[in-house]
């Protein structure tokens, strides 16, 4: 009688109650999943733009200063820089083209009060007899614009005109003096302005002190020996302009210069609607928006973005909606056939009929619903059973779905990490904690056939009813792996298609300076010198790069023997002794014990020395020492490179030996570097079965140092390591 009664409840509506909580359920994790994956591909291409954004705007900057250093670099080299010599130079960096959005690029000499009639005098006789330093008026100190290229109408109206007069250019002028290093003002209307289009601009400095061999220890000094200074104006929309081309109507962004928190000054709004004086009130109101400091010259600008109403299509605003209605309106339906069915058992046998057909149609659809999806999905519960699966899954790992249902996840994974994934669900079960669920994790698969292949996976944990279960994305890298691997072969490809005109190139200057054309005047030597320096420093990046190569695709051979540590080091300080007298350097080797053999490849030991020896120089001052040194410690044998530079930031220190890594500051741009050196020369020391370090100590200058293991002297040993 229970049993009938039972019966009765379920004909009467209990099954269509329970059947529509788990169609919700269904429906509305399918909705979920559809959300999240719109959420997060719109934040990832907005988070791509605005960094894409600022970059470029670094770039920029970082580029202008270089240009800067160039323009000071003729000034240094130079007894005297004439106007004509000026403008040649500047056309020949063709700045218009290659960095639009430049309004000038100019120098002001400073002057005593003394010396203003003179130097007006001085112009005037170059052909401008109308020439005066402006504004007018008694100060203690002057400076006055006398180079200014292109010389177009907008940049006449600079000429003469004394920047140190007004209070911000003379603000940036001052840090630039004082400090020796370039500097940015804040906001200023250039004089260059007009009426029509009125624009905020800037200007970007960099002192000249002359060419004096003589350092200069402090403010004082820079500011008693300051002669004037190569500078940039910039007027802000044509700079944006410039760097990031026209508009783009899906996203707008705002600078602000926050140097001074206390007022914060707009300096260019990518809307032109917002008037430029007033924040943009869209930035608040966006749901996705962004705020990054740019610090440059001394200053602080802040960078707003902020996503326009566009920014996201239609048609992913629309596809968790549709989702959503169509499940939803699979529910109400299956639930009002389900009801429609309570009363007579003949009809409720007829209609329930009915109701299979629906719910296998619901599941078809829900199921090409997930199955159009191209990342895998798959669904486990808590033993690691395989509950469902899309047809992406099918076609990543190679198995049919019949044969995954109710198998072990650990189909899918290589069979060390099989055997320890029933462990790792029992642990996080017991313990709640892990590393990959709600984590993004970059994984192997193991296909049917046995061979594996990248994957990125996501798992996120659910409660549906009483049952835990475990929601797997996973998304094949091999497409992207494969791209990876092909900008390696480019930069590869590129650097040997290099070395060969690199070469002729070489052979040509070489040939030049030696004096095959004939006689050469003193300056076409000089530019001579530069461009074989600058050759050099080419074919040595070329080598670089070609090494990064090698260690990535594991081509590079080591050819190790047993090799007398004091030749190897004497032959170490002889090759780049030159190089240290370039920086004014000593080169200075301890007493080594000619009994001390190592086991390496002895050119590539001299490669990881002259990285070692170059980096050193580079960072000591004028008329210091570096010093190599060697010591015992039981079998192991350290050599130490000592210098007496400025150390390296805390920073810095974690990132010292990766690719491409160099500490952002004007001493390093100023030595130049690729930023792969130390990474070779880790990579190098370690494939010899070696150690690299480094240590700052408290007192200063910075100990590198590679260890390896003593060998004997009859040792004769040798082999052979590939990478």
């Amino acid at each position: 009688m229970a049993d009938k009664s039972l019966a009765d409840r379920l004909h009467g509506g209990l099954a269509a109650w329970i059947i529509l909580v788990c169609s919700v359920v269904i429906t509305f994790t399918a909705w979920y999943l559809s959300s999240q994956f719109v959420r997060d591909r719109v934040a990832d291409r907005f988070n791509f733009q605005v960094e894409d954004i600022r970059l470029r705007i670094v770039q920029r900057l970082h580029d202008q200063y270089l240009i800067l250093q160039a323009g000071l670099s003729l000034m240094e080299s130079s007894d005297s820089v004439s106007r004509q010599k000026w403008k040649t130079f500047v056309q020949g960096l063709d700045l218009p083209n290659n960095f639009p959005g430049l309004l000038g690029y100019g120098y002001s000499v400073m002057l005593r009060p003394d010396q203003l009639s003179e130097h007006i005098a001085s112009i005037q006789a170059e052909g401008f007899p109308d020439f005066v330093v402006k504004p007018p008026g008694e100060r203690d100190q002057y400076s006055s614009i006398i180079f200014l290229e292109p010389f177009d109408w907008r940049n006449q109206r600079a000429f003469g005109f004394d920047m140190y007069s007004e209070a911000t250019r003379r603000a940036a002028m001052d840090q630039a003096i004082e400090t020796g290093e370039m500097s940015i003002s804040g906001r200023v209307t250039l004089v260059q302005e007009t009426k029509q289009d009125v624009q905020h601009g800037f200007l970007m400095y960099l002192p000249f002190y002359g060419n004096t061999d003589t350092p200069l220890a402090g403010p004082d000094e820079r500011r008693k020996h300051i002669v004037g200074f190569v500078y940039s104006p910039f007027r802000m929309k044509d700079l944006m302009m410039g760097i990031l081309g026209q508009r783009d109507n899906t996203v707008n962004y705002t600078l602000e210069d926050v140097t001074d928190s206390q007022q914060p000054l707009i300096l260019y709004h990518s809307d032109p609607v917002v008037p430029v004086d007033q924040p943009d009130p869209d930035y608040e109101q966006s749901e996705l928006r962004r705020s990054l400091p740019i610090e440059f010259g001394g200053r602080v600008w802040r960078l707003k973005v902020h996503a326009e109403k566009d920014f996201v299509p239609d048609y992913e605003n629309v596809q968790p909606l549709f989702v959503a209605v169509l499940g939803g309106v699979i529910d109400v339906l299956l639930f009002a056939v389900l009801l429609s069915l309570a009363g007579q058992k003949k009809r409720a046998m007829t209609l329930a009929n009915q109701m299979s057909q629906e719910v296998r149609e619901q599941a078809v659809r829900l199921q090409t619903i997930v199955d159009g999806v191209d990342e895998a999905i798959v669904t486990i519960d808590a033993r690691g059973k395989i509950l469902s699966v899309n047809a992406s899954t099918s076609t990543y790992f190679g198995y049919r779905a019949s044969e995954l249902l109710g198998q072990n996840v650990t189909k899918f994974m290589p069979r060390p990490l099989a055997a320890q994934h029933d462990d790792f669900l029992h642990n996080y079960q017991k313990t709640g904690i892990s590393n990959v669920v709600g984590a993004t994790r970059e994984v192997v698969g193991y296909r049917a056939d046995g061979t594996t292949f990248p994957l990125e996976l996501r798992v996120k944990e659910m409660v549906l009813g009483n049952q835990t279960v475990f929601l797997g994305v996973m998304r094949d890298l091999t497409e992207q792996k494969r791209v990876e691997r092909l900008k390696s072969e480019f930069i590869s490809t590129v650097s040997h298609e290099l070395r060969t005109p690199l070469t002729a190139i070489k052979g040509a200057l070489s040939l030049v300076a030696g004096g095959v054309a004939g006689a050469l005047p003193d300056k076409a030597k000089e530019l001579l010198g530069m461009a074989e320096l600058n050759s050099k420093r080419l074919t040595v990046l070329i080598n670089d790069l070609l090494d990064m190569e090698k260690f990535a695709d594991g081509s590079l051979s080591i050819s190790l023997k047993s090799s007398q540590l004091s030749e190897l080091l004497n032959e170490a300080l002889e090759s780049n002794r030159e190089y240290a007298k370039r920086f004014s350097c000593t080169l200075v080797g301890g007493e080594w014990d000619d009994t001390l053999f190592i086991r390496v490849d002895p050119v590539r030991f001299q490669q990881i020395m002259a990285n070692l020896i170059s980096n050193a120089v580079k960072f000591s001052p004028e008329g210091s020492a570096v010093t190599v040194v060697c010591q015992t410690e039981g079998v192991r044998v350290r050599i130490w490179v000592v210098d007496k530079g400025p150390g390296i930031s805390s920073e810095f220190q974690a990132r010292m030996f990766e690719r491409f890594s160099q500490a952002d500051g004007s001493t390093t741009r100023t030595v130049g570097g690729s930023g792969l050196g130390l990474y070779i020369a880790k990579q190098l020391v370690e494939k010899m079965g070696g150690l690299i370090g480094f240590e700052c100590p408290p007192s200063g200058g910075t100990r590198f140092f590679v260890e390896f293991n003593q060998f004997a002297a009859g040792d004769t040993s040798d082999g052979a390591a590939a990478g």
